[in-house]
């Protein structure tokens, strides 16, 4: 990838008291990258750097208890008849090519879903405006 984006403030410091980002990129984009750091001064200040560090000591087991998590609610997902699709590599046949085994430790906790009924129908059960 050319530039990979992650947001540290939702899994890595894991106590919600820090805001960060990592940018991961390749050569090219890392020289630029470091030419725009450099005349805007964006850098993380060291008590951030300090929390995200901590926050990285529980990382393995904050993110199994997310997974536990993600897997109890998808299942569950699966089983509401409002709930068209649900989408969950941890599910049976979601993974096809089998990547999360070859990549990964476990499916993680991000999950996605589809109402039965479409737009109109997740607005109505979330009683959001039409």
């Amino acid at each position: 990838a050319t530039l990979v984006l992650h947001s540290a403030t939702k899994y890595l410091g894991g106590h919600g008291d820090v805001m960060g980002g990592v940018v991961a990129a390749n050569a090219e984009w890392t020289a630029r990258l470091r030419q725009v750091r450099a005349l805007t001064g964006g850098l993380l200040h060291p008590l951030a750097a300090y929390e995200l560090h901590r926050g990285l000591q529980t990382l393995p087991t904050r993110v199994r208890a997310q997974q536990v998590g993600a897997e109890k609610v998808a299942a569950w997902l699966q089983a509401q008849p409002s709930v068209e699709e649900v989408f969950y590599p941890g599910l049976p046949g979601r993974d096809p090519q089998g990547l999360v085994g070859r990549q990964q430790s476990g499916p993680g906790a991000v999950l996605a879903m589809t109402l039965s009924g479409g737009h109109a129908a997740a607005v109505d059960r979330v009683g959001g405006p039409s």
